[in-house]
């Protein structure tokens, strides 16, 4: 069981679902052939390790909240609520943007800030929490 399957509200529902970006496998992969070639595959834990965290992270955008699980070994959670959400901040170097990947910061009400990525098509990633936003305040306004 998944850890979102594990946190979500029985009445909450799964609008979007961001992946890692298959961007964390460049460097790994590139000094792995490298060391490979040279006699000493090293660099092969680095690869391992790479596939775990992208097996390991969980991105997703409820009717409620962001919530965002990521780590190999040591997990990190991020469950923002929609409504505390005062910004989103997408980076992308000259890669994320030829390769579509990139980083997302929330910031939240206050100073809290949730960085998270390297996360696949991340302008898609902060339309849909923008989306949701939306969404949340029209109903707000029409249950007023």
């Amino acid at each position: 069981m998944s850890y979102i399957d594990q946190i979500i509200l029985p009445d909450e529902k799964v609008i979007y679902t961001g992946k890692v970006s298959n961007s964390v496998y460049f460097w790994p992969v590139f000094w792995t052939l490298a060391t490979f070639l040279a006699g000493t595959p090293v660099t092969l834990v680095w690869l391992i390790f790479a596939f775990l965290y992208q097996i390991n992270s969980e991105f997703v955008i409820t009717d409620k909240r962001l919530i965002a699980k990521y780590g190999t070994f040591s997990r990190t959670s991020i469950e923002q609520r929609l409504n505390k959400i005062d910004s989103i901040l997408v980076k992308q170097g000259l890669l994320g943007s030829m390769f579509n990947y990139g980083r997302i910061i929330v910031m939240g009400t206050g100073v809290s800030q949730s960085p998270f990525g390297p996360i696949a098509r991340p302008l898609e990633f902060k339309r849909a929490i923008e989306q949701a936003i939306d969404n949340q305040e029209k109903q707000v306004k029409g249950a007023a």
